[in-house]
């Protein structure tokens, strides 16, 4: 390795191919003199749970110690978790009932774009925080104002905070390695900063630093040239007012003459060649991209195993063959670079399917086929005698024929039906019949008269901390809430339960940051996070359950719930098109047999979602087999968060009959999807007509393979009526399910004509 130790500014070069990799460096001296004092300030504070860790006296030590410095009594206070909540006037006596070690008020978890920096109007902006952001956005918006980045906290994204300082023209002071008067002392000066660089971006690109950085004892940039010579000019100085610039001549020209480099007034410098400066220049570039970590998770990996740099995602491995580099994909050094590109040209490529297979046509064939029955004109005459095998529940029908008709074809499992001129069409008609305006029977919206009431049923555990929220007053929930918050907070039920019961009181911003909670406990963990979202779709909080699930899908790529939760979302968030796109990948591919038939629930959802948006969703990539509404009175979607869980969604009609995995088809038309015994279900309910009455809706907890379950399994029912109509209503509840719960009610629907 190479220790740049001249006095003279110098120049690294490293040819490759067409490129050359540069890299500057010269020593400096830190400058730093008094700033002017603001004459107003802002205080952004950070309340969110993990604020908890943060070491309050420093902070208001520093803060009451700036303030004496400044001669300011009042200061606009701005505080923030999952949303921006206090927005006043303040002065310190306020703030220390905010900053109390004695009893904090932090709670939920944290959006760090959710203060718009830039509607600041005072001078100077202190932003307090830890900078772990894990739900919503993570972009702060810009502003032309000072804004000094203060954390306390050991556990901390570094890199984000410094980034929000440099770009806003600030500085990062970390307490939890500086005393109070380093602290204080960084305040009350402005810092010595590289600001900008300027060069033509025909010839050179990719420079990094990108933005403006502190400068310390040392300066370094890197970029890439494409022309054999450029200049490029650097400018530094107090805060945003440049005091320096430095011009430097780079060239890829292999010639003993140095490279020129002059910073005003003129000094000469040194080229060197080296064989790392590619290295430097990608270490440079992670160095920015792991600023915003989980935006440029991919970039990062893939930039990491190119020059082979150890990343927070990638880790080192031994590489002895061509054959090693090839099975990894990973570029070798030169001497192997001929035989490893030869290999990789006759490497096998796997390409991804993109084929509808038989069995998603199949399967939607069934539902259409279903969808398409008069049963109105089937008399059933006897049930179905079933045997459940106890090992893997399988159901085997003992009789086939069961239903008093003539012999007619089969449309449906073990249904047949009269014939009528519905039934005689193909799939792609369906499509075109269910948009007619002249279909009463697919339309059947409000002026047909059907009128259908939903009653859910709310989740009511007999837990200690929900009968003392019950005991006192609304007004006070809350502080019981934090009273009681340290001896549960490590439970993610006491969460979804707490959140569950302030809904319901109509406390609708705190229930949303209490589950906001469960973001901030365990951000490596799906199945939480995945509560969580589904908590946050029940309250209507789309935005937040979005980015949630966003990360979900990041974390379980590999299975189906992850994209349809997220379309979902999208869905109620006017995000037709990539709603429409994340559905079709679901029910289009073949996933593991956990996800059985949730091809046809997809497809299913994919068709009311164009029907409902017309002209939002461009369909022309889409296989056009798989196209077609087919509305219906009812639907029920069960879900669940735990995987290898089994969850049976029963629903009783007005004639009594249950329609369940044993019984799969009743005799007023409603129809269950297959039994999902492990994943995350969805299992789905539908009746197309239905039969005036009452629907009891319950949910049957079966039992569980999962060998890491610790709290009862959080499960999803959401409930429409007139689903894939203009009309179409939706109820959603989450509920909890103990392990052997059988028959846990859901909700009732109460349909009339």
């Amino acid at each position: 390795f190479e220790l740049p130790s001249r006095e003279l500014p110098t120049v690294y070069t490293e040819n490759v191919g067409m490129d050359t990799y540069f890299y500057l460096y010269s020593s400096m001296t830190p400058v730093t003199v008094k700033k002017a004092k603001p004459k107003s300030l802002a205080v952004v504070y950070d309340v969110s749970g993990s604020s908890e860790n943060r070491n309050l006296k420093k902070d208001y030590d520093l803060l009451k110690s700036y303030l004496d410095y400044l001669g300011i009594t009042q200061f606009h206070l701005i505080t923030f978790s999952h949303k921006k909540h206090a927005d006043k006037q303040c002065d310190i006596h306020g703030m220390k009932s905010i900053i109390n070690p004695d009893k904090p008020n932090f709670d939920g978890a944290t959006q760090i774009g959710c203060v718009d920096l830039s509607k600041i109007k005072e001078d100077e902006i202190l932003f307090f925080s830890d900078g772990l952001g894990n739900i919503g956005s993570e972009n702060i918006p810009s502003t032309n104002k000072s804004v000094v980045v203060v954390n306390s906290s050991a556990v901390a994204d570094h890199s984000f905070l410094k980034y929000v300082a440099q770009k806003n023209g600030g500085s990062y002071i970390n307490l939890c390695n500086k005393t109070q008067n380093e602290a204080l002392e960084q305040l009350c000066n402005v810092q010595y900063n590289f600001i900008r660089a300027e060069y033509d971006g025909q010839k050179i690109s990719e420079v990094y630093p990108s933005m403006p950085t502190q400068v310390t004892g040392s300066f370094s940039m890197s970029g890439i040239m494409k022309s054999k010579e450029a200049d490029i000019t650097l400018y530094f100085g107090l805060g945003n007012t440049v005091k320096d610039k430095v011009v430097c001549h780079i060239s890829a020209i292999d010639e003993e003459k140095p490279t020129e480099m002059s910073m005003v007034p003129n000094t000469s410098s040194n080229r060197g060649v080296a064989n790392n400066v590619k290295r430097m220049w990608a270490q440079k570039k992670l160095a920015e991209l792991d600023i915003q970590y989980e935006k440029n998770k991919q970039k990062i990996t893939d930039l990491s195993k190119k020059y082979g740099i150890v990343t927070r995602n990638t880790s080192l491995i031994v590489l002895e063959t061509v054959e090693d580099y090839v099975r990894y994909e990973i570029t070798p050094p030169d001497e192997f670079k001929e035989e490893y590109f030869r290999l990789m040209a006759s490497k096998p490529k796997t390409i991804e399917s993109t084929d509808i297979t038989e069995y998603i046509i199949s399967i939607r064939e069934a539902f259409v086929s279903w969808w398409k029955t008069d049963f109105s004109k089937i008399k059933k005459e006897k049930e179905v005698e079933i045997r459940i095998a106890e090992d893997d529940r399988s159901v085997q029908v003992e009789e086939s024929a069961f239903f008093d008709v003539e012999d007619e074809p089969v449309v449906a499992p073990g249904i047949r039906v009269v014939e009528n001129d519905v039934e005689s069409r193909s799939i792609e008609e369906v499509e075109e019949s269910s948009a007619s305006t002249d279909s009463r029977e697919n339309r059947r919206d409000a002026d047909d008269g059907d009128v259908a009431t939903m009653q859910i049923q709310y989740w009511n555990p007999d837990v200690p901390y929900l009968s003392k929220l019950k005991s006192v007053e609304k007004t006070k929930m809350y502080d019981a809430y934090l009273e009681m918050k340290p001896q549960y907070s490590s439970s993610p039920s006491f969460y979804l339960d707490v959140a569950g019961y302030f809904y319901r009181e109509k406390l609708n911003d705190e229930a949303i940051r209490i589950v906001s909670n469960l973001a901030e406990m365990k951000l490596d963990d799906a199945e939480v996070a995945r509560s969580c979202a589904n908590k946050l779709v029940e309250f209507k909080s789309y935005k937040l359950a979005a980015s949630v699930l966003e990360r979900v899908v990041d974390m379980r790529s590999e299975e189906a719930q992850s994209y349809r939760d997220l379309a979902l979302v999208y869905w109620e968030l006017g995000r037709y098109q990539e709603a429409a796109d994340l559905l079709y990948k679901v029910g289009t591919k073949q996933w593991d047999s956990r996800f059985t038939n949730i091809q046809q629930i997809a497809i299913n959802e994919l068709n009311a979602l164009i029907a409902l948006n017309p002209g939002k969703v461009n369909t022309s990539k889409y296989d056009k087999r798989l196209l077609g509404n087919c509305p219906v009175d009812i639907r029920i979607i069960l879900t669940w968060n735990t995987n290898d869980c089994d969850l049976d969604l029963w629903v009783t009609d007005p004639n009594g009959e249950k329609c369940y995995f044993q019984n799969k088809n009743t005799a007023i038309g409603g129809r269950m999807s297959d039994d999902i015994t492990r994943g995350y279900g969805p299992e789905e309910f539908c009746v197309k007509k239905a039969k005036a009455g009452n629907y009891k809706i319950e949910a049957n907890y079966y039992g569980t393979r999962s060998q890491k379950r610790l709290q009862p399994v959080v499960a999803q029912a959401t409930v429409y009526t007139n689903f894939g109509r203009p009309n179409q209503k939706k109820e959603v509840l989450t509920l909890q399910l103990g392990h052997g719960e059988e028959g846990a009610t859901i909700g009732n629907i109460n349909f009339k004509k």
